[in-house]
């Protein structure tokens, strides 16, 4: 029989033993300096390495993947171009294995035990992730000179024989940095990595990226201007321009170069009134002959009535719709009468309505002795418009006397010849292919005659009373009068 005792005793000291060499086992198990076997970082076999030979081997293979070549495949002209994993901004996310390699070397010997049979046999996988900013710098820069182009608008070209050509817009193209980013980072990079991981000593093959662009046009297009349907001019009025005053042709010209290429959209309503607050702005006017309370006298401004006179003759040629218009107070030399169309600032504006169904472009021209207007837009071929004024009342100039002590009594001397007025009518007559559609009244207008002036020797005189006109109305002009 066996000594009870003695026998725990012996039991006790056995186990004692075997727990001191598991615990030096799992100590020397623990605290070994190699990557446990089978264990691989993203495909490199790291197991068996001791740690400072793994973090070696795997920047090594983190510095050649940086060198990975990209191909930014595009067929637009300078889009096509080349670079490398690293300068996109993109890198390989190797935390998981530093945290392996620090948990392996760090803490208790059986902490670092525990996770030796952990990791045994285990991939660590490399995940790829990218800068922001150093992607942002990396494109502005690899894609500058095409985000330097510009788009060129297009134009309407017009030949000497008012011939419309529409010259195309140009796009340019920009890089879509958003959807770039997304591809480069959802690229089959493992298959990749596994090239770099891998023994071989060869370079990878370039990855290949279809660089996405997105198209920038300019504001105005080749399918916008076509939409504006303005196919052909459809009027033009041309008036003189009198020589000898340089005041009056720099206000014609200024107000006719603020009117040129003036678009209207259908619907819409030219108001010359702003017209004239913009030439005064930017080009300032000169003094020339107003009219003021229905007498010719020195002003600012002279001539500008001339401008939407030959506007609005373009504009009845066309069939546009008159929204206001007022005849001048007296006659003037460059229309025939009930064609003219005055201003005055507050008091008298020109406005028509483009009543058709397509744009309405306004083109001026002015030459030292001649100011047009040409109207381009859609109209039939066919369709033409005349204007007639029919003059149905003349208005006797009065006689104004002045007394002059020089002369005998009874006797009279004419000083200034008067001017009759007139009313006239003016009417527009359409017709296609030469037959009358329709005749509408324009306007039925009163220019107010001129008084003779007359001079009487004796005493006393006295005036034939002149009938009232635009008393206190500045016309065809900003300021008046002026006298030296």
């Amino acid at each position: 029989m066996f000594n009870r005792p003695k026998m725990n005793l012996w039991l006790m000291t056995a186990l004692a033993i075997f727990a001191a060499a598991a615990a030096w086992s799992i100590r020397v198990y623990g605290l070994q300096q190699t990557v446990p076997n089978g264990v691989s970082f993203g495909g490199i076999a790291a197991g068996g390495l001791t740690y400072g030979q793994a973090q070696q081997l795997l920047e090594e293979k983190l510095r050649l993947a940086a060198d990975i070549p990209i191909h930014y495949e595009s067929d637009k002209p300078g889009a096509d171009q080349t670079g490398t994993f690293g300068s996109a901004g993109l890198h390989w996310d190797a935390s998981g294995p530093a945290k392996a390699l620090r948990l392996l070397s760090e803490g208790s010997p059986y902490r670092r035990a525990i996770y030796r049979f952990q990791l045994a046999h285990s991939e660590m996988p490399l995940a790829v992730t990218y800068d922001e900013a150093a992607f942002a710098a990396f494109a502005g820069q690899t894609w500058a000179e095409l985000a330097a182009r510009q788009p060129i608008t297009a134009k309407r070209r017009f030949s000497e024989q008012d011939q419309i050509e529409i010259i195309p817009d140009v796009a340019v193209y920009r890089v879509d940095e958003p959807e770039l980013l997304r591809r480069l980072v959802q690229a089959d990079w493992r298959a990749v990595w596994i090239r770099v991981a891998g023994e071989s000593d060869s370079p990878p093959e370039a990855v290949k990226i279809a660089l996405p662009l997105q198209e920038v046009r300019s504001p105005v297009t080749t399918e916008q201007l076509a939409a504006e349907g303005i196919e052909r001019k459809i009027s033009e009025f041309s008036t003189p321009i009198l020589p000898g005053s340089e005041g009056r042709f720099h206000n014609i010209a200024s107000a006719a170069r603020m009117v040129q290429d003036r678009l209207l959209a259908p619907g819409e309503v030219f108001d010359y009134a702003p017209v004239v607050k913009e030439t005064e702005t930017r080009f300032g006017f000169r003094e020339a002959p107003v009219i003021y309370n229905g007498k010719l006298v020195p002003g600012i401004g002279g001539g500008i009535c001339q401008v939407s006179t030959t506007l609005y003759n373009a504009v009845l040629r066309a069939g546009l719709e008159i929204v206001e218009r007022r005849n001048h107070s007296l006659p003037v030399s460059y229309v025939p009468l009930g064609q003219d169309a005055t201003f005055s600032e507050g008091y008298i504006n020109f406005r028509f309505r483009n009543n058709t169904d397509a744009y309405i472009l306004i083109r001026t021209e002015t030459a030292k002795d001649k100011l047009t207007v040409k109207l381009f837009g859609r109209l039939s071929p066919g369709i033409t418009f005349q204007i007639e004024s029919v003059t149905i009342e003349e208005l006797a100039a009065p006689v104004k006397t002045v007394v002059n002590p020089k002369l005998k009594p009874g006797q009279r001397e004419t000083l200034q010849k008067g001017k009759p007025g007139y009313v006239v009518e003016t009417y527009r007559t359409k017709k296609e292919n030469g037959t009358i559609l329709s005749k509408e009244l324009l306007s039925k207008d009163r220019y107010q005659p001129q008084p003779a002036l007359v001079a009487v020797g004796g005493r006393s005189a006295g005036s034939d009373p002149a009938p009232g006109g635009n008393s206190g109305i500045l016309e065809d002009g900003i300021e008046g009068p002026r006298f030296r």
